[in-house]
């Protein structure tokens, strides 16, 4: 159906059920006929007709109506019985037995059922019904003030069935007496019969148009249907009949707050109480659209006066609760929802809201069981399900929270919050696509839905979809400005776009909304890293650890930090290692025996686990163990925790026997996985950088494990075996500083890129136009003291100039920072020149612009250092005693270029500047250097692996022999 065509029959439903509540049948009659043109088979129009013509005292001709009724929805009682009676009231007494009968084969049944069934047979087949009086007169306008008393017996004794029963007697023979179709209407709504109410209540309305407390009620069901316009204009209807009805100001305000209309409602909910103070119900309503308004304490105060009042309202005790969890009041907030529960032990709302308190305050365990026991007493409430699977997810039992989520959406297929938390379960499994979907999905549903938006955009955060992030998350800010995850999302977005200052805004905003926010604080020391402001990032990350002192990666984020650092030296630097293991990786260690094969001279698997199996620094280093291995003596298999991918990953892939994605799974799975798998050597690529799965390895789930390439710090855990390293890198004497056996390698880098496809220029100096020194390390890495001694270089050298190029040189705000860095030294911000982040092609190119490379202290460069010397660019270095000091001047050692090391910061600048005077050996070493790059143990890729591979071979040997 067309939706002009659908909007047309609501159209005249609408002004059908209006006229037959204001009386005029013949008028309501036309509309349903109308209804009828449009759609034949329409169940509701259908019933109605007939239901009118019975009315009528016309049950013949209303027969088909109800039997097409009844033919289009078989599902409805309520169309089976109103058939059945008007069989009975057409005189077809044995064809309204055969119906009830098939109807009690299709499963109908009820106390009402065996109402009508002692009706037909004309006896009493249930002694519940002895009640059940015939009328005493059936004849005349009215009935007899005994049957209207009897009734209204019934009914205040809550005899529900008896009353219906009753009620139908009298609408059957005095269709034209409002009282009986006031009682069928309310009993069928205190039975929870909404649809079967709607009918008697708007036949009451229209007998008595000027009843306010008929509209009154018709208001009511009409809300309870979720029918709010029609509902709003009953309620009103009865107010101006009756403008000092207070219960009927109080629906319109529980309707108006159901329209999101709150400040009207609280208007309609105060006019109430000013009418009837001590209304309960009004006070509860107004604490209600308080809440929606942020008025909390106001909204505290009004549930509180209801209870004045009444004190075993358990709903207002449960309203309360949520107020009081709101404000963060969790212990308030549990007393409310276990008072709700005392007296109402089988109220699943407060179950549910108990269970998130219990949440909060991180008793999981506790919130499982209410969630639990919420799903007990209602097998099918989607709400306990969705919470269910959120606890389960915090729990770490992904795949049972994933199963209650998909059990809650099969539920509620339009609840929105349900398919958010089932995206938001299945990002943290990994399954970011999937994820996606649901929040689409959630939005779709809810379109103003800001949390949706924001777990969307930190989903395309991850997938590396940056500019799909940014709108999302700007989405989520726009529908509400004061989410604070929203703000933190946003800012590590902008920081991997480049924008460094808005990124430290937006983390900025996040703090100032939630000054807690550990991960808030743990981000922005991120960016303020990258922006070179290592004291700030170092404040930053231990905030963070003061929030959560469990927070693994921001300890992580601070050794990274304080690694860059000039203050530090090596025996400090591990000392924080250490404390890193103590705090979160040693009491994990499984003390699980090892059934590897003892064999040591057998086929061996090796394990490689990291985030960058990528067009990545670290895979420069560390690729050409997955691409050149000997495939007759071992296996490969390569553990992926990144969801980010490119062509360079398609290279691993196919180089290596087997690709796992361990990204979103748990630390036990991935560790059962490498046992699974029957690892013998599991070796680390990430140390204490992002993404690493150093947890895993503290589970102990290989014979052998070692840290190497990625980031080759050391890595201060108990259950790491080795380090890989040099003599530069860790001179003999400091070894007894680490924690792992650092066993020595050629170099303790690697590499996986050559200079086949990059041009290599003449030196420009050669121009006459002065040296070029450049810089293209990670603007981190350039310390206060780094800037300052290439100040005094380019001072001492007038004709020279430097090129500084990073991605964080994007950031207007960054450059401006750097140049002012020269200014302030006196050198002219035309000699410096700043380039940001370019393809790999143009990065490479870009090399042939400089004549000299200057290395950052105290971490220098390593992969960038190696990139400048393949294509023949020296590079000026100063060995600094820790290990990020030392990658220059280890590379250089293996090329046999050491005279390019100093030892002191005056030897750096002075080496610098005597290096610049050379001009000629500098042409020369230019032409020279690629040569002596390929032919060096870096440079000549499957050597050096073949060089590792002896090492896993001996360290092998070794456990054997231990065993």
């Amino acid at each position: 159906m067309s939706e002009s065509r659908q909007e047309n029959l609501l159209s005249l439903l609408r002004m059908a059920f209006e006229a037959g509540n204001q009386g005029r049948l013949q008028e309501a009659e036309q509309h349903y006929q109308g209804v009828l043109q449009m759609e034949p088979c329409h169940p509701e129009a259908n019933f109605h007709l007939g239901v009118l013509a019975v009315e009528m005292n016309e049950a013949v001709r209303g027969l088909p109506y109800l039997l097409r009724a009844l033919e289009a929805d078989p599902q409805r009682a309520q169309y089976w019985l109103s058939y059945i009676e008007a069989l009975f009231y057409a005189g077809q007494h044995d064809a309204a037995k055969e119906v009830l009968a098939l109807a009690r084969q299709q499963g109908l049944q009820g106390e009402e059922v065996d109402v009508l069934a002692t009706r037909l047979e004309g006896r009493v087949v249930h002694p519940a019904f002895n009640s059940v009086p015939a009328l005493s007169q059936t004849v005349g306008q009215q009935p007899a003030a005994q049957d209207i008393a009897t009734l209204t017996s019934l009914f205040g004794q809550g005899k529900l069935a008896e009353a219906i029963a009753l009620a139908r007697l009298m609408t059957a023979h005095f269709p034209r007496h409002p009282f009986a179709w006031k009682v069928l209407g309310l009993a069928f709504k205190q039975a929870g019969r909404d649809e079967d109410a709607l009918p008697a209540m708007q036949k009451t309305a229209a007998l008595s148009p000027n009843d306010a407390q008929a509209h009154g009620n018709l208001g009511v069901v009409l809300k309870d249907m979720g029918r709010l316009q029609e509902a709003l204009a009953s309620l009103r209807r009865a107010i101006k009949i009756k403008p000092d009805y207070a219960q009927a100001h109080c629906n319109l305000g529980a309707t108006l707050k159901d329209l999101q209309r709150p400040e009207e409602a609280a208007k309609s909910l105060r006019r109430a109480l000013q009418l009837s103070p001590d209304y309960a119900d009004a006070h509860n309503n107004l604490g209600l659209v308080l809440d929606d308004l942020g008025v909390l304490q106001e909204a505290q105060a009004s549930y509180r006066r209801a209870l004045a009042i009444n004190p075993n309202l358990f709903q207002v005790h449960s309203n309360l609760g949520n107020v009081q969890r709101a404000q963060g009041l969790l212990t308030e907030a549990e007393a409310s929802y276990r008072r709700a529960l005392e007296l109402c032990p089988d109220y699943v709302e407060a179950l549910c809201n108990l269970g998130i308190t219990l949440q909060d305050r991180g008793q999981l365990a506790e919130s499982e069981s209410c969630y639990r026991q919420a799903l007990v007493i209602r097998p099918d409430y989607a709400q306990a399900y969705s919470n269910l699977g959120v606890v389960l997810q915090s729990l770490g039992r992904a795949d049972e929270a994933a199963a209650s989520l998909i059990q809650a959406v099969q539920l509620h297929p339009d609840r929105a919050d349900a398919h958010n938390n089932l995206g938001h379960t299945l990002h943290g499994m990994g399954r970011l696509a999937d994820a996606a979907d649901c929040y689409l999905r959630a939005l779709q549903i809810q379109p103003e839905f800001a949390q949706a938006y924001s777990n969307l955009g930190f989903t395309r955060l991850v997938q590396g979809r940056l500019d799909e992030a940014r709108a999302a998350l700007n989405c989520a800010l726009k529908i509400n400005d004061r989410l604070a995850d929203a703000h933190c999302n946003l800012g590590i977005t902008l920081m991997e776009l480049g924008l460094l200052a808005e990124a430290e805004a937006s983390c900025q905003r996040a703090i100032a909304l939630k000054p807690d926010f550990a991960v808030a604080h743990s981000n922005l020391g991120i960016i303020v890293m990258g922006m070179g402001r290592l004291a700030d990032a170092a404040d930053s990350f231990n905030r963070a650890l003061q929030l959560r002192p469990d927070f693994c990666d921001a300890h992580s984020n601070l050794i990274f930090a304080l690694d860059m650092t000039d203050s530090s030296d090596i025996a400090a630097l591990q000392a924080v290692r250490r404390q890193w293991n103590v705090a979160h990786a040693a009491s994990l260690h499984q003390h699980r025996a090892h059934l590897n094969g003892r064999d040591p001279e057998r086929r061996l698997r090796v394990g490689y686990v990291s985030a960058d199996f990528r067009g990545h620094s670290a895979a420069y280093a560390f690729g050409a163990m997955l691409v050149h291995f000997d495939g007759e003596s071992f296996d490969v298999i390569a553990y992926s925790n990144s969801a980010k991918q490119d062509a360079m990953t398609e290279v691993f892939r196919q180089g290596v026997s087997v690709w796992r994605n361990i990204f979103g799974l748990s630390d036990d799975a991935v560790a059962d996985l490498v046992r699974e798998d029957k690892i013998d050597i599991l070796v680390d690529l990430s140390g204490h950088s992002a993404g690493n799965r150093l947890l895993a390895f503290a589970r102990k789930p290989a014979p052998v494990q070692i840290t190497a390439w990625g980031y080759a710090t050391g890595t201060g855990m108990s259950a790491m075996d080795v380090f890989f390293s040099d003599p530069v890198f860790v001179p003999p004497a400091e070894k007894e500083l680490y924690v792992e056996q650092v066993r020595y390698l050629p170099c303790a880098l690697g590499t996986f890129f050559t200079h086949d496809s990059a041009v290599i220029n003449a030196l420009p100096a050669l121009s006459g136009a002065g040296i070029t020194f450049g810089s293209f390390n990670r603007l981190v890495k350039n310390s206060d003291a780094t800037y300052a001694a290439w100040a005094k270089i380019l001072r001492a050298l007038p004709e020279s100039r430097m090129i500084i190029k990073t991605e964080a040189l994007d950031d207007p705000v960054t450059r401006e920072r750097v140049i002012a860095c020269f200014v302030r030294a006196g050198i002219a911000a035309d000699r410096i020149l700043l380039q940001g982040k370019t393809a790999r092609d143009q990065h490479l190119a870009a090399f042939n612009q400089i004549d000299i490379a200057l290395d950052p202290f105290p971490h220098g460069g390593g992969v960038t250092a190696m990139e400048g010397l393949m294509m023949g660019v020296p590079v000026v270095t100063l060995r600094w005693p820790t290990i990020a000091g030392r990658l220059s001047a280890s590379i250089l050692t293996t090329l046999g270029l050491t005279d390019w090391i100093a030892e002191t910061q005056q030897q750096y600048i002075e080496l610098a500047i005597q290096k610049a005077g050379e001009v000629q050996s500098l042409a020369a070493l230019r032409k020279a250097l690629p040569v002596i790059w390929a032919n060096s143990m870096i440079g000549d890729q499957a050597r050096y692996v073949s060089c590792v591979e002896r090492e896993y071979r001996l360290l092998w040997q070794e456990w054997c022999a231990s065993q």
